[in-house]
């Protein structure tokens, strides 16, 4: 026991010793942690009724129609899963339902989520994969299958989701795309820079649409996920940065989605220490730091996340014989561009960077951290 409350001090740094005095997560400090309720489980083939304690994600699970929610919940369920405490339980669960009820523990309620986009599937699933990495998942099943969305089951069955939860949904439930032409890529993941799984990627958008292969956009994708995963595992995870949950060195996910054959989305994530942690450690920081001067006379200290990524770009758009990460976000910019017609979109921290071939460039910064970097292009064909 000592030595739990040692290691989980150390992972959550100053706040340690307070947090961690009794070994408990305060179940009112989690906003989307609900009661006790029974549900029905299924896992290995059969199902079963059950007890556990939901945490209920937000109905529209979106980075651009609702990212405090959904960034709000993908905190809560890294603070649950990843820090290794538990819950005081102060009801009685054997009293909610009949004797010998099986627990499950807690669980993620899919069956709220009424819509949901391809980035934020990714960094769900993401964050699913790393807790099933670190063996903090529990007791894993589909939870009340028979009330999920089908256009959402859909979305996570083509990313990966219900590999991580050992279970299928049951045939039962009919399953249609979330809407007209919509299809999702399985989830790639990797811990270094690795061509082969581009051209995985590559080719599976290829299966979904006929005019992508050898296209300027395949090219553009191609290079721009290279730069994703060089700067993932030259800066995104310093040696020397002190991360609040539990990390593995370099890893990142991606995976694509094309809707009606007509607009291709491509989404690369980490969760490493964040554009704006790691630009003052990069080869771009004085001419961004320069930069950041100019447009914020009250200092740097005083600039948002969102103008700190803008910073790595126009920093790497000034100096592209200086190499850093600057410079690669400058690269995937000049993607959208050479494409034709599409979007940029990176968020990092809390800081996002919007730039538009047609409406230009948009920062701003959001109330709840994305916790590592997400960078998703769409391309209109």
């Amino acid at each position: 026991m000592h030595r739990a409350r040692v290691r989980n001090a150390a992972r959550l740094g100053p706040m340690g010793a307070s947090a961690l005095a009794h070994l408990f997560l305060d179940p009112d400090s989690i906003a989307s942690l609900g009661s006790i309720v029974p549900v029905r489980c299924t896992m290995n083939g059969r199902e079963y009724d059950a007890l556990g304690r939901c945490m209920t994600p937000p109905s529209v699970f979106c980075l651009d129609e609702n990212p405090s929610g959904t960034l709000a919940f993908v905190a809560d369920f890294r603070e649950v899963r990843l820090l290794n405490l538990r819950f005081p339980d102060r009801s009685n669960r054997r009293l909610r339902g009949p004797r010998n009820t099986p627990w499950i523990g807690t669980y993620t309620d899919i069956a709220t989520i009424r819509t949901i986009t391809p980035a934020a599937a990714l960094v769900l699933a993401a964050e699913f994969d790393r807790a099933h990495r670190r063996k903090r998942l529990g007791r894993r099943g589909v939870i009340n299958a028979e009330d999920w969305d089908p256009g959402v089951a859909r979305t996570l069955i083509d990313v990966g989701f219900l590999e991580h939860l050992r279970a299928d949904l049951p045939e039962y439930q009919r399953l249609e795309p979330q809407a007209p032409g919509v299809r999702m890529l399985p989830m790639l993941t990797g811990d270094q820079s690795e061509p082969e799984e581009v051209e995985r990627l590559g080719q599976g958008l290829q299966e979904l649409m006929d005019s992508f292969q050898g296209s300027a956009i395949s090219h553009a994708i191609y290079t721009g996920l290279i730069e994703a995963m060089d700067n993932c595992a030259s800066h995104a995870y310093p040696e020397d940065h002190s991360f609040r949950y539990p990390t593995e060195e370099g890893r990142w996910w991606m995976s694509g989605s094309v809707a009606n054959g007509r607009q291709l989305e491509v989404i690369f994530f980490d969760q490493g220490a964040t554009i704006p942690v790691t630009l003052p450690r990069s080869g771009m920081s004085e001419i961004a730091h320069d930069w950041l001067r100019r447009m914020n006379p009250l200092g740097i200290e005083a600039a948002d996340d969102g103008q700190r990524i803008q910073a790595a770009m126009t920093a790497g758009r000034s100096a592209h014989q200086v190499q850093g990460r600057g410079y690669g976000l400058a690269q995937m910019r000049e993607l959208v561009d050479l494409a034709g017609s599409g979007s940029l979109r990176i968020l990092s921290r809390r800081g996002r960077y919007i730039y538009d071939k047609d409406a230009g460039e948009r920062v701003d910064t959001l109330d709840q951290s994305i916790g590592g970097t997400l960078v998703h292009w769409r391309f209109r064909l």
